[in-house]
């Protein structure tokens, strides 16, 4: 099932379940189905509430771990660079899947980046193609022989 939602790496220590196997995973904060996004009367989350409250509770934690008490993520060494970082809390697009009731889930945004550049060169490429076309050169080159020259083609 694919939503939109906040992940974060999943900490034992903050979201409260002691196995360790899920530390490896992204732990889901908060989702909103797709199908909500196509109905008109639908009115999304404050995303800049949101946003404050990992902020603040961020910042909460890392006092206490300056505070000598121990804060660590048993995987991910930069965790406190992670948290504060401020991409960390977009929305993004998951596919959510449960391991001991509970919600995790893939990031699978950066499919979406992938696929926009890769139509973003494409569309450059033809409109340099539909100005070589405007040529007047290229113009009498298919008038003469019936066809575009070689770089005029798709």
């Amino acid at each position: 099932m694919y939503s939109l939602g906040y992940i974060e790496p999943f900490n034992s220590w903050i979201h409260g379940n002691n196995n360790t196997n899920l530390n490896t995973h992204y732990y889901v904060n908060l989702t909103e189905p797709l199908e909500n996004l196509y109905n008109i009367e639908y009115h999304p989350l404050n995303i800049q509430y949101i946003r404050q409250y990992y902020i603040e509770r961020d910042n909460l934690i890392i006092n206490i771990s300056e505070n000598n008490i121990q804060f660590k993520h048993p995987i991910i060494l930069n965790y406190d660079h992670i948290i504060k970082n401020d991409k960390t809390y977009n929305v993004k697009l998951l596919k959510i899947y449960e391991i001991d009731d509970v919600m995790l889930a893939v990031d699978t945004t950066y499919l979406l980046r992938i696929l926009q550049r890769k139509f973003k060169k494409i569309y450059k490429h033809k409109k340099q193609i539909l100005d070589y076309r405007k040529n007047p050169k290229e113009l009498l080159f298919r008038q003469i022989h019936g066809r575009w020259s070689n770089r005029c083609m798709f």
